[in-house]
């Protein structure tokens, strides 16, 4: 309506105590005439005190067969599924990872890691490939990797929701002598990472410690 303010908070899990204590006075006395917004894709990680104010609203997915047909029709590409894969479903992150041809950069992305795990690559020049990315991205990146990964080293080898589809077989390579526990442990770490961003973290310093990390959970494929 005319004269209505909207503020848009996402993603709202990743405030920390202060800033959602500080938000909650404005939840419980809004400004006239305003609407806040909070949108995330974890809301269990949001405090109980700001989930009691808010009235939820889900979203479920776009059936998979019109957002194939939608994208299809929007891009014209050929890949269309290993896009809707790598955005969870969602047909505008899939669209604008054709765009910017993210596919190329996770193929990129994971022979950096068989490089680093089969020790032919040098961490600190990985990290500042991986700096120059951005740190949210490359995180991102990570997180879909590693989600594969935990499944296919947990057993699910025929697990049909793959983020990565497409790149099964650079996988199966990557978890040939993995160590779970390590691999849950860098998930961890990622998630952990994402939490801190607010803070500015140092792009080559954080590329640095995730090439480390992701070494201490591998061991090079057997000759």
């Amino acid at each position: 309506a005319e004269g209505r303010r909207v503020f848009v908070i996402t993603p709202a899990d990743a405030m920390n105590r202060a800033a959602a204590n500080a938000l909650l006075k404005t939840l419980e006395e809004p400004a006239p005439a305003s609407c806040l917004l909070l949108v995330s894709s974890a809301p269990h990680r949001l405090p109980a005190t700001i989930r009691s104010r808010c009235q939820a609203l889900t979203f479920a997915p776009v059936a998979a067969a019109l957002a194939t047909s939608w994208l299809g029709e929007q891009t014209g590409s050929d890949e269309v599924g290993a896009a809707l894969a790598l955005a969870g479903g969602a047909p505008f992150l899939a669209q604008r990872y054709l765009e910017q041809e993210c596919l190329r950069e996770i193929e990129a992305l994971l022979r950096e890691l068989l490089g680093l795990k089969n020790r032919q690559a040098n961490p600190i020049q990985t990290a500042a490939v991986w700096a120059e990315r951005g740190v949210q991205v490359l995180l991102d990146e990570l997180k879909r990797v590693g989600s594969d990964l935990v499944q296919l080293s947990a057993g699910a080898r025929s697990s049909p929701r793959l983020f990565l589809e497409p790149f099964r077989e650079i996988l199966l390579i990557l978890t040939e002598n993995i160590h779970l526990q390590g691999l849950l442990a860098f998930m961890d770490e990622l998630y952990r990472l994402e939490r801190q961003l607010g803070h500015n973290p140092n792009p080559q310093m954080l590329s640095e410690r995730l090439a480390n990390h992701w070494l201490s959970v591998t061991r090079p494929e057997k000759s």
